[in-house]
């Protein structure tokens, strides 16, 4: 968590030259309460971040480990409700763009190609 506090200088420097599409990865190997933390926490911090901003900005939200939950037997997409990603992105007056879940160990993957 040390390198937290530099974020907010990356942040105001990406934010002031056009508008800001945000890419937040999230493990889904987590619980879904510590999940749904770990971006409130983002969110809200891009959002103190992005206050003077004119437009909303877009968040994709990556779930990796994509690989292991469905190994498991799991719906990777079942982590994260669709519901609980537009409530905390409109709330906080960003776009989702996308939830994607996938295999970051894949690079020539279907899903990395989604990011585009």
């Amino acid at each position: 968590q040390e390198y937290y506090a530099s974020h907010a200088a990356l942040i105001q420097n990406s934010i002031s030259s056009s508008t800001p599409l945000f890419i937040i990865v999230v493990s889904l190997c987590d619980s879904e309460e510590d999940i749904k933390q770990k971006l409130v926490y983002w969110i809200s911090l891009l959002a103190n971040q992005c206050i003077s901003l004119t437009v909303d900005p877009h968040v994709i939200i990556v779930g990796s480990h994509k690989d292991v939950v469905k190994s498991k037997g799991e719906d990777p997409k079942a982590k994260v409700s669709s519901e609980f990603l537009q409530k905390i992105c409109v709330s906080n007056g960003f776009v989702l763009s996308k939830f994607i879940p996938m295999d970051c160990r894949q690079s020539n993957s279907r899903d990395i190609v989604k990011l585009a």
